[in-house]
């Protein structure tokens, strides 16, 4: 049986944490994303789950549910995220799952093309002139905001002495390989330039 590090929050207390969020949308999604990486499919299918239309209930919460809620948001949400004006993550998740549609594409493809994941020189002009119109921005936006993600200054709750470090960005023919696009499908991207 697998210990766990009582400073590492568990999965249900990481998507119990993002559920009791007062927003669920980009920005919040990848802060989680960034401080949970080992938890990325949970945390991507949990928003998916709260930004339903089904998925609301409108029942009163219950003294338990609010008790937890109040215990999350003082354990972990010690103070608010500062507010940056990112075009990448206010993508709403509903205009992602079109992109999939779209583009053929897995959406952890879209996602990470939206956390930055991908060397934006090495990603074919026609594919990325696709892209951004499949998402509603303009490129000249886009490329922007791709780029300034060496020079934002983003602040991070940690405690740790290790400092984070940015994600490391990756040739795209190698990230769509990595990301379990078929060799067709790849191939088909490149050519369609």
């Amino acid at each position: 049986m697998t210990q766990h590090n009582p400073s590492t929050p568990t999965l249900n207390e990481v998507l119990g944490y993002f559920a009791a969020e007062e927003n669920h949308d980009k920005a919040t999604l990848n802060r989680y994303l960034r401080e949970f990486p080992q938890y990325r499919t949970e945390l991507i299918d949990a928003a998916f789950e709260l930004s339903s239309p089904e998925a609301e209930d409108t029942s009163p919460l219950s003294e338990v549910d609010l008790q937890r809620i109040e215990k999350y948001q003082k354990q972990f949400i010690k103070a608010p995220a500062p507010k940056v004006a990112d075009p990448l993550s206010s993508i709403a998740v509903s205009v992602q799952h079109q992109a999939v549609k779209l583009l053929n594409l897995p959406l952890i493809v879209i996602s990470d093309l939206l956390d930055r994941r991908v060397v934006i020189e090495t990603i074919p002009a026609g594919f990325l002139k696709r892209f951004v119109a499949a998402i509603g921005l303009d490129e000249a936006d886009f490329r922007r905001s791709y780029s300034d993600i060496q020079t934002r200054n983003l602040a991070f709750n940690y405690s740790s002495e290790v400092k984070p470090k940015a994600a490391v960005q990756m040739d795209f023919s190698t990230f769509l390989k990595d990301s379990g696009v078929p060799a067709e499908r790849i191939n088909q991207i490149i050519r369609e330039g």
